[in-house]
């Protein structure tokens, strides 16, 4: 199943006009060891947090799970092939509005921000409220702060500027589809596509894999 949603998502990118851009990730790590005490209707607490791939050339990306029903595992020395497509399904297969994933990769925008800028609440909240908009379902915290974020983050609309970006597994070792944020400007497509992980970010490395379910 996953692997035959993994080929959905890649044809329909394909079939766009768009090159898929493939790409090698060797270590994954959470972005918090917190998850913001974050509820989501029908799948209880998940993991809530931004996660940091890096890529065989040693760059680094925040992103945002999409997927409330697989795993992502955490830890250094792995070999996930993904390919950089746009967000056109959830996490289950079903196909997005171009509106909804729009709003999902604004949202991403916003986490990634956050997180880079030191801002926890905020970061755990934007993958909370991408939760809420994808699936169209009830999220919420028991931190005030991290639900304040929430409400706002709910209240966002489509920007029209087209489908979220994400990175889509094409192995069954990569189990879980990620949003890198919104489709950037054509003029940037080509940077992206090549060198995606320009924030310069590197994350503690750890040496043993383990393996958490983050939805």
């Amino acid at each position: 199943m996953r692997s035959l949603l993994a080929g959905v998502a890649l044809s329909s990118l394909l079939a766009s006009g768009t090159t898929a851009q493939a790409v090698i990730f060797t270590d994954v790590e959470a972005g918090y060891p917190y998850s913001g005490n974050v509820s989501v209707a029908g799948n209880g607490n998940p993991w809530t947090t931004p996660i940091l791939f890096t890529d065989d050339h040693g760059h680094t990306i925040v992103v945002f799970c999409d997927d409330l029903e697989h795993n992502v595992y955490v830890g250094a020395n792995q070999h996930l092939a993904y390919a950089y497509a746009l967000v056109k399904f959830d996490g289950s297969g079903h196909l997005l509005s171009e509106s909804t994933s729009n709003i999902m990769g604004q949202l991403a925008d916003i986490g990634r921000f956050d997180y880079l800028h030191g801002n926890k609440e905020g970061a755990i909240a934007a993958q909370a409220a991408i939760w809420g908009i994808e699936y169209n379902i009830a999220v919420s915290s028991t931190d005030p702060t991290i639900q304040s974020y929430i409400s706002n983050y709910l209240q966002f609309t489509d920007n029209h500027t087209g489908y979220a970006l994400g990175i889509i597994p094409t192995d069954g070792n990569a189990t879980q589809a990620q949003i890198t944020g919104g489709v950037p400007e054509p003029s940037t497509w080509a940077m992206m596509l090549l060198g995606f992980a320009g924030v310069g970010f590197m994350a503690y490395r750890r040496k043993t894999q383990t393996s958490f379910r983050i939805a």
